[in-house]
């Protein structure tokens, strides 16, 4: 993908967001460090079976 500098410092922010929000709940939720790693596995099959469509993850 060619993002243009102000793209991708807005999208890192995003990003950075995303990540802070999934911290407090994993964080809420006393996940622990073996069960943190099979929900990232889970995403990561998540988001390699999946493209994205118009903007939307299908």
């Amino acid at each position: 993908m060619n993002y243009k500098k102000h793209d991708l410092e807005e999208r890192n922010k995003q990003i950075n967001k995303i990540a802070s929000e999934l911290l407090e709940v994993i964080e809420g939720n006393k996940v622990t460090l073996y069960e943190f790693s099979l929900i990232m596995e889970a995403l990561e099959r998540k988001v390699l079976q999946s493209t994205y469509v118009a903007g939307k993850l299908t």
